[in-house]
């Protein structure tokens, strides 16, 4: 995504030296003379702000609920890049996506409700979000993962990317959330124990 000189100068106010270069890092073409992060760095840089366990803290507080009283099942946590309409996106050499908003979701299980809690940061500004939601098992219609293929914006070029998603639907609604990086063997067993728990709430 080659931008001119003026318009990363642009970019570049109010921000800190490693948002530059995170904003470098999906911003300028490789082979220019500044120098960008690789992708090592760059992926340092996301583990350093969305450590998994100090974001579990900020969604117990968030959602106000005490751990010990969701423990239904063991609490799930998923996370990976959000590809929306506002993130940077950058081609790995190892042929992974990568984009500029790092989303990490907590869903809790108590006996009569389902509590979840998303976090999203933005690498290139250093600004985070949060939401949360929570629903009555009667409420939640099913839990779904789905392999679908995103339309991203690369400069001028529109890029397809396969995107792994973990859905929350309940009438009307399907709450999305990021798992590209976390759709491992454990965390599909751990999806079935979550549908396999709504279905006995719900029978």
């Amino acid at each position: 995504m080659g931008l001119t000189e003026q318009e990363l100068q642009g970019l570049y106010v109010g921000r800190t030296k490693e948002q530059i270069d995170v904003i470098n890092y999906f911003c300028r073409d490789a082979g220019c003379m500044t120098s960008n992060i690789n992708d090592d760095e760059f992926k340092k840089i996301v583990s350093n702000h969305c450590n998994l366990d100090e974001i579990k803290i900020k969604a117990i507080d968030a959602l106000g609920i005490d751990e010990d009283e969701t423990n239904e099942i063991e609490p799930v946590v998923f996370h990976g890049y959000d590809f929306g309409e506002d993130s940077l996106v950058h081609h790995c050499a190892n042929g992974e996506w990568v984009s500029s908003i790092y989303q990490i979701t907590w869903i809790f299980f108590s006996s009569s409700q389902i509590f979840i809690y998303r976090y999203f940061y933005e690498l290139d500004q250093g600004d985070s979000n949060e939401c949360t939601s929570e629903y009555f098992y009667k409420d939640v219609t099913s839990f779904s993962t789905e392999s679908s293929t995103t339309t991203v914006n690369e400069g001028d070029r529109e890029i397809k990317i396969k995107d792994d998603t973990f859905f929350v639907v309940v009438p009307g609604d399907k709450l999305k959330v990021a798992m590209n990086t976390s759709l491992t063997d454990r965390n599909r067993d751990i999806i079935q124990a979550m549908k396999q728990k709504l279905r006995e709430k719900k029978g």
